[in-house]
C-alpha cells in the first residue's frame, strides 16, 4: 500500500459533509466507517487532492440512498486503475458487506 499523502481527521470529515450525509450516517450506523474509508482512499490512490461526501439517491429506487465519495485525483489512467484495484481489495476486507452497500465512489480526474 501507499503512504497517505495527508491525514484526514474526524473533525475535518464532519465539516466536509452536508446535513443529509450526516443524517444517513447516523441513521444507518455508517459514521464509524467514514474516516477509515477516507484513510483507505488516501493510502490506495496516488494523487488524491480532495474527497467530497455527498448523498446519492437512486431515481429508480427512491428509498435507496448512498454516501458518495467523490475522489478528486490526478494521475495516469493505468496508475488510477491499479490503485482502484488496491482500494477495492482493502474495501472488501475491511468494511462489512451490509455497510459497503451504502457507499459508492466517483472520480474527478485531472
Amino acid at each position: 500500500m501507499f503512504d497517505a499523502p495527508k491525514d484526514v481527521t474526524s473533525a475535518s470529515i464532519v465539516e466536509q459533509m452536508g446535513e443529509e450525509v450526516i443524517e444517513i450516517c447516523e441513521r444507518e450506523g455508517l459514521s464509524p466507517y467514514i474516516e477509515p474509508l477516507n484513510k483507505m482512499i488516501n493510502r490506495a490512490y496516488r494523487g488524491v487532492d480532495l474527497i467530497e461526501h455527498t448523498l446519492l439517491r437512486d431515481p429508480e429506487v427512491p428509498e435507496r440512498e448512498q454516501v458518495c465519495f467523490e475522489i478528486h485525483i490526478t494521475g495516469k489512467p493505468d496508475e488510477i486503475i491499479e490503485d482502484q484495484r488496491e482500494f477495492y481489495r482493502a474495501l472488501i476486507k475491511q468494511i462489512p458487506r451490509e455497510k459497503r452497500d451504502f457507499f459508492t465512489f466517483t472520480y474527478h480526474v485531472s
